[in-house]
């Protein structure tokens, strides 16, 4: 939680003094009044991580919005780097997109937030399921574990399924390039029966740990920084 005040106190920093000396902040600061990004999408980075430290998700609408607000903040800011925040197809197309990798993101990292009592199931698939969390904190595998995985991971498919069928502008093709990742991860997870407690449904490919930060993790705002400071230099350079 300190850090991610730290995080909020630097982006208030962007619209007058000069910001602390990071590598990440430097990065983003440059990006910031270059292309004169909206701090209200670093904001609510900051408030979506904030909230996750002690907010249980009760829905799948809930699920989303946080993707949203987190993922989607992301891929909205690469879209004012490249200049294609105002079409309208292509901004849907990351909407979508970025709650697809944000339902991913939770579900890949299930099995180690499942051990810390950290649980990113929707309650209402819980009850629907009858799913036992203290199985899950165990690290076990269970028929309703794997409805509940499937239900999301239909869920994600369909979004994707959406922003494939949007008309982006070219220009902003490079901000949708990640939705190859959480197809690549959904083609996995169905391999091994959505059964997320295996760990062979673990992707070893380290360009999706950039993609896909665990929200729990200690060096959460920091990884998330790095993170939108890797799209958003990447979208510069094209």
């Amino acid at each position: 939680e300190i850090r991610l005040h730290w995080w909020r106190s630097v982006v208030n920093g962007f619209g007058g003094e000069d910001p602390p000396y990071h590598p990440v902040v430097d990065s983003l600061a440059e990006a910031y009044h270059r292309y004169n990004l909206d701090p209200e999408l670093l904001f609510s980075i900051i408030d979506c991580r904030t909230d996750d430290l002690d907010t249980e998700i009760e829905t799948v609408a809930q699920l989303e919005t946080y993707a949203q607000g987190t993922q989607g903040a992301l891929t909205q800011l690469a879209l004012q780097v490249l200049g294609a925040d105002k079409h309208e197809q292509t901004v849907i197309a990351g909407e979508h997109v970025s709650k697809a990798i944000g339902i991913c993101l939770l579900l890949r990292f299930s099995r180690i937030h499942a051990l810390k009592n950290k649980f990113y199931i929707p309650k209402e698939l819980q009850r629907a399921n009858k799913l036992r969390l203290e199985t899950m904190a165990q690290g076990e595998g269970t028929q309703e574990l794997s409805q509940c995985v499937f239900e999301l991971a239909q869920i994600a498919q369909e979004h994707l399924r959406i922003a494939g069928e949007c008309s982006p502008d070219r220009a902003g093709h490079p901000a949708l390039y990640p939705a190859a990742i959480p197809r690549l991860f959904l083609k996995q997870l169905d391999g091994v029966h959505y059964d997320i407690m295996n760990p062979d449904y673990m992707p070893s490919d380290k360009t999706s740990d950039c993609v896909f930060p665990s929200p729990s993790s200690g060096t959460v705002s920091l990884g998330l920084f790095e993170c939108g400071g890797a799209i958003l230099s990447q979208a510069q350079s094209l």
